[in-house]
């Protein structure tokens, strides 16, 4: 979606082949993560090794501290709704809905000890408030073949972005978190175009 004259502050590429115009008058202050920048640099952009999303700062803008009532919440990608049936939902399990108000999106998040997520954005939501967080494919509805994903995980301090394969048997008790982000929040502050 990016056009000449834009300014590109912590947003990423969906897809890994992802071609972008040559040419564009573009003021790219951060990207997503490594993999979005090599895009841009291929394109003869100049992109700096700043990365980071936005919803990393959700924390500042609405506080929650809610007590913790549930131990896994699903997160599903907005195309995944019709295969929430798939989730092992009950008393300490909980589907969040993408298509929620953000406040109850962010609420019932934060009563979550561990955030499963096939959204992107609820995979960052979680971990700035800091939850530990799993990728899972619930389907092969979501774009880009999880390059968004390890694009992010990347970007935020991990050596890779290990994903639960939805569409096969997962043992939950075995789930593993992904390693806690770490944040360069102070760095994406610093060139956000709206602060000065």
């Amino acid at each position: 979606m990016v056009q000449s004259g834009d300014t590109v502050w912590g947003t990423g590429s969906m897809l890994p082949n992802f071609k972008i115009d040559k040419g564009m008058n573009l003021d790219v202050r951060a990207v997503r993560g490594p993999g979005t920048r090599k895009l841009l640099l291929k394109g003869g952009y100049t992109c700096p090794e700043i990365y980071g999303d936005p919803a990393i700062f959700l924390p500042a803008m609405y506080k929650a501290e809610p007590e913790r009532q549930y131990t896994v919440g699903f997160v599903t990608h907005y195309t995944d709704k019709p295969l929430v049936n798939k989730l092992p939902l009950g008393s300490t399990r909980i589907w969040i809905n993408v298509m929620s108000p953000l406040e109850d999106i962010i609420r019932q998040i934060t009563q979550c000890a561990h955030i499963i997520s096939s959204s992107l954005h609820g995979i960052i939501a979680a971990e700035a408030y800091g939850i530990p967080a799993s990728w899972m494919m619930l389907s092969d509805r979501v774009a880009g073949n999880g390059f968004k994903f390890r694009d992010y995980a990347l970007g935020s301090g991990r050596e890779s972005a290990p994903m639960l394969d939805w569409r096969k048997k997962v043992d939950l008790e075995k789930v593993d978190p992904w390693p806690l982000a770490v944040f360069n929040r102070q760095g994406l502050l610093d060139c956000c175009p709206y602060v000065e």
